[in-house]
Order: C-alpha cells, then sequence, then structure tokens
C-alpha cells in the first residue's frame, strides 16, 4: 500500500565480521532485516516491523543498537543508509473505535556514522566477554527470552552441547574457514557457508 516506497528485499538475512575485539579476536554478526526499500528519491532505508500492547517511546528507540547495527551492517556490505523506520502495530484488543494513529506508528530513526561504528565495536567487545565466560556462565534458558532476545542463543547452545573450542563452535554454528583470508599466524577468520 506504500506506493512512494520499492522494496529492494523482505528478510534480508546478512553476515558480517564485527571490528577486532579489544583482545583482538574476530566475531560474526547475523540478523535478518524485515524490509529494504528505497523511497522515491532512492534512499534505502530499513524496516523493522514490530507488534505489541504499547508502542516503545521514542527515547527507547534511540538506545536501541539494532538499528545502529542494521545501518552498520548494511554499509559494510557496500549500501548508504539513510535511516531505519520502526514501523509498530497495536496489538492491544479494541475496546471501541480507535484512530488508526492510536493502531500503527512509523517513528524515523537515524543513526550517525559514529554512532553506528561504537555500537559494531561494542558489539565485538559484549561477545568477546560473553566468550571469554563461555564455561562460568550458568544456563538458565527460557525459550521466549533465548529465541528472540538474546544476542548469544547459538555460543550458549554450543556450549550446552559440548563444544570447547572456538573452532568447535563456530563449526557448529555453519561456519567455514575462509583459509585465503588468514592474514596471520593462527588467525581464525571465518565465512559464512
Amino acid at each position: 500500500a506504500d506506493r512512494d516506497w520499492k522494496v529492494e528485499a523482505t528478510e534480508f538475512e546478512f553476515t558480517v565480521t564485527l571490528p577486532r575485539a579489544s583482545n583482538g579476536e574476530l566475531f560474526a554478526l547475523k540478523g535478518a532485516i524485515d524490509v529494504v526499500a528505497r523511497n522515491q528519491r532512492g534512499e534505502l532505508w530499513i524496516w523493522d516491523h514490530k507488534s505489541g500492547s504499547r508502542n516503545p517511546a521514542e527515547k527507547n528507540l534511540d538506545i536501541d543498537d539494532q538499528f545502529a547495527l542494521y545501518s552498520w551492517a548494511l554499509t559494510q556490505l557496500g549500501q548508504q543508509v539513510t535511516g531505519c523506520i520502526h514501523s509498530w502495530a497495536n496489538t492491544k484488543r479494541n475496546k471501541g473505535a480507535q484512530t488508526i494513529e492510536s493502531r500503527f506508528a512509523r517513528t524515523l530513526i537515524a543513526r550517525t556514522a559514529h554512532e553506528m561504528q561504537d555500537a559494531a565495536q561494542e558489539a565485538a567487545e559484549w561477545a568477546a566477554e560473553a566468550w571469554a565466560e563461555r564455561e562460568h556462565v550458568r544456563r538458565n534458558t527460557n525459550p521466549d527470552h533465548c529465541r528472540y532476545m538474546c544476542d548469544f542463543t547459538d555460543p550458549c547452545m554450543a556450549a550446552r552441547r559440548g563444544t570447547k573450542t572456538e573452532a568447535e563452535f563456530m563449526l557448529a554454528a555453519g561456519y567455514t574457514r575462509d583459509y585465503d583470508r588468514i592474514r596471520e599466524p593462527y588467525q581464525l577468520i571465518w565465512a559464512g557457508e
């Protein structure tokens, strides 16, 4: 119904390498963007569809790194991203007539190059910390949380299966070694299958 937009992709899956963590390790960022679309001026926008009984406050969207990381990932893939659109649909049961504005909302979100880079570096540091603690962490899995909200579900489940080394985990997660990209002795660089 949005005639002003040209959809480039839906459920766009990506895998990019995060910046090197301060301990020297490299980690991949995987995700799926709901919609990638261009407006009439040809600008590329990321759309993220959400539903719930309450539309998040704009401040909550400002601190959500998902938008910065999605934007950063697409820039790593050679795209220039103008911004993101948080597209919300109210799931609260009707108690009478509601306006279209109370049922649906779109919030425009923009991230600077500095914000995107910081979010990517912080994600790398979080991954390095989680990886270092993998054998000392007591898991308390919750399907609702782990499936949708946790960035470390794959390493957590690999540890549960008994995977002990980085190489074993990466292979269990579906990655293969890309020997053409190895530049230093013992450096592990992984590329998605």
